[in-house]
C-alpha cells in the first residue's frame, strides 16, 4: 500500500472501501492502537512491514469517527513534546506574553 503525501496517518483502503488503513512508524503506537481496537471490540487486520518500519492496521470504515479518536489517543500517548527543554519552553512562553502585552499597550496608546 502506497501512502501518497498526506498529513494524516490514515486513508481509505485501496481495494476495499469499507476499510480505513492506519499507518504507524513506531511499533509502540501500532501496538497501543491495536490494544484499543481489541478493548473496543473492533475487527481489524494488521500488516507489519519491518524493513520499512511501517505498521499498517485496517479497520471497518463504518466506525470511522471512533477509530479516528482511538488513533489520536495512540499518537498522543507516545508524542514527544514540541519544546523538550522546560527552561526554553518557559522562555518562549514569557517572550510571547511580553510581545502580546506590548502589542496591546501599543494599540491602546495609539488610539
Amino acid at each position: 500500500m502506497d501512502f501518497n503525501f498526506d498529513i494524516t496517518n490514515w486513508q481509505n483502503h485501496p481495494s476495499n472501501r469499507r476499510y480505513v488503513v492506519f499507518k504507524y512508524h513506531r511499533i509502540e503506537q501500532a501496538d497501543y492502537f491495536e490494544q484499543l481496537l481489541i478493548q473496543e471490540g473492533f475487527e481489524y487486520e494488521r500488516h507489519n512491514e519491518e524493513e520499512q518500519e511501517r505498521y499498517l492496521i485496517a479497520a471497518p470504515k463504518a466506525a470511522e469517527k471512533r477509530l479516528l479518536y482511538l488513533n489520536n489517543l495512540a499518537i498522543g500517548k507516545f508524542r514527544n513534546k514540541f519544546i523538550p527543554n522546560k527552561a526554553f519552553r518557559l522562555l518562549v512562553l514569557i517572550i510571547s506574553a511580553v510581545v502580546l502585552g506590548l502589542s496591546f499597550v501599543g494599540y491602546f496608546v495609539s488610539r
